[in-house]
């Protein structure tokens, strides 16, 4: 166990490490993003600005915007700088195609706006007309999985539901059925697994697992000269593992947490701002530590596997070998 104090005082609220778990991304309240030797605790660099970041997608048919801090935290994550959401995407006629070898890394939070519309395929007599059946979808508090295909969020017209989206074909791939009361006012936090298989949820009192269909193909599919292309129904997911966690302190918001790359086990913040060690397969905990840190508000784990850090208040972090 090594602890960092990083200095002004002041509640640490996310934190990433780079894949080796070499350097630490740390953000403050009204300090923004700051980037620290994991070892030795010296400040490498800040980012300060507070602008958002934002792009459209290939096709211009969306548009996705994050917080500048969330970014930098995902830049530590992949272990290289990147301001795009969707660095490699290609358009192909009306769909955008994610990259091969993606060079971003999962965004923990973002906010997604997908627009809906008609577009034509070619000119005169053989000219396509494919008018889009779904209305306009926003999606707020998203997370998105490492080539930024797929994204989980809240319908922001619909506070209740929680939608998994494809944004290569932009189609809904299914509906998560979170059971939080009362409905589309409870807080929830989602993430993907790094092999985006799963969707793991928190609200302030529970841990839920949903395992996803399999991914559709991106080849082309064929049309008709008319007619109207309609996307099969979301499912509606029910939770693989529903897990309660520990309550310490009142809190009205979920718990931090921090998948581990292997995709199986999860951190979260347990009792007496513990930490617990979850086996996403179950549920059950498997390991608990006691860092005596007043309150534990963010938590991150490096893509090695190997190391793991939690911040509280008072600038204090703590880190440990997993291993």
């Amino acid at each position: 166990m090594r602890p960092l104090q990083i200095k002004p005082r002041h509640a640490i609220t996310a934190l990433a490490l780079s894949p080796d778990g070499r350097r630490l991304g740390a953000v403050q309240s009204g300090y923004g993003f700051r980037l620290f030797d994991a070892i030795t605790g010296a400040e490498l660099g800040r980012d300060t600005e507070s602008a958002s970041v934002s792009e459209l997608s290939p096709t211009g048919r969306h548009s996705m915007h994050a917080e500048r801090t969330d970014v930098r935290l995902a830049e530590i994550t992949a272990g290289r700088p990147f301001l795009r959401f969707q660095s490699g995407w290609t358009p192909a006629g009306d769909h955008n195609r994610p990259p091969a070898a993606p060079g971003t890394s999962a965004l923990a939070l973002a906010g997604l706006i997908s627009a809906t519309g008609s577009f034509d395929r070619g000119r005169g007599p053989t000219s396509w007309w494919v008018p889009r059946p779904q209305e306009p979808v926003y999606l707020a508090a998203c997370a998105l999985t490492a080539d930024h295909r797929f994204t989980v969020g809240r319908l922001a017209t619909d506070g209740g539901q929680f939608l998994v989206c494809d944004l290569a074909d932009e189609s809904r791939v299914a509906k998560l059925d979170i059971p939080v009361p009362p409905p589309g006012t409870a807080p929830v936090r989602t993430a993907f697994t790094p092999d985006g298989t799963r969707v793991v949820a928190l609200t302030p009192h529970t841990l839920f697992v949903f395992a996803l269909p399999p991914p559709r193909s991106l080849a082309p599919e064929p049309l008709a000269a008319v007619g109207t292309l309609v996307p099969p129904p979301a499912q509606v997911l029910t939770p693989a593992v529903t897990a309660p966690i520990t309550q310490p302190q009142p809190d009205q918001q979920p718990p931090p947490f921090a998948l581990l790359p292997c995709g199986e086990k999860v951190i979260v913040r347990g009792e007496k701002s513990r930490v617990e060690l979850h086996d996403l397969a179950t549920g059950a905990v498997l390991t608990v530590w006691k860092w005596g840190l007043p309150k534990v508000s963010a938590l991150a784990v490096a893509g090695d596997g190997l190391t793991a850090a939690a911040g509280g208040t008072g600038g204090r972090v703590v880190m440990w070998d997993l291993g």
